[in-house]
Parts: C-alpha cells; sequence; structure tokens
C-alpha cells in the first residue's frame, strides 16, 4: 500500500466567510484589499503536481481557518 503524509495548517487570522470557500482556491480571487489570490491557487497547483491536495477543513469569520495538506509518500528501498 501507499502511504500518505497528512499536515493541518491552523491560523488566528480574520478567517474565510462560508460564501467565500469555493473561491479560495480560484487563482486571482482574493477577497484581502492588497490580495492577488495567488497564495492557495498556487499551494493547490504545488500538492497536485506531487499527486496531493489542499482543503480547507474550516473556517469561521474572525477565528482563522483550518486547511488539511495531503501528500502521498514513496518509500525508496
Amino acid at each position: 500500500g501507499h502511504q500518505t503524509l497528512l499536515a493541518l495548517v491552523e491560523d488566528d487570522g480574520p478567517g474565510i466567510h462560508v460564501k467565500n470557500w469555493d473561491l479560495v482556491f480560484t487563482s486571482g480571487k482574493s477577497t484581502r484589499q492588497k490580495g492577488m489570490g495567488l497564495g492557495l491557487a498556487g499551494a493547490r497547483r504545488f500538492a497536485a503536481l506531487a499527486n496531493g491536495k489542499v482543503e480547507l477543513v474550516e473556517s469561521h469569520v474572525y477565528s482563522g481557518a483550518t486547511f488539511r495538506l495531503l501528500l502521498p509518500i514513496s518509500r525508496q528501498e
């Protein structure tokens, strides 16, 4: 079988309103005044290149967000 690396990333930022959950991984979309919308879109592309994924687990306005990073692990023997 294969193994998977699981990393949870949490922050204590302003959170992501539920109406914006579908947009968080869209390149060029940002709710920040000076945001370019590249960070999470880039993270998802990077994970996909490694056959992994990044997912929004939960977020509440004014109390941060939690993301899950899943990457396959290939063992060298």
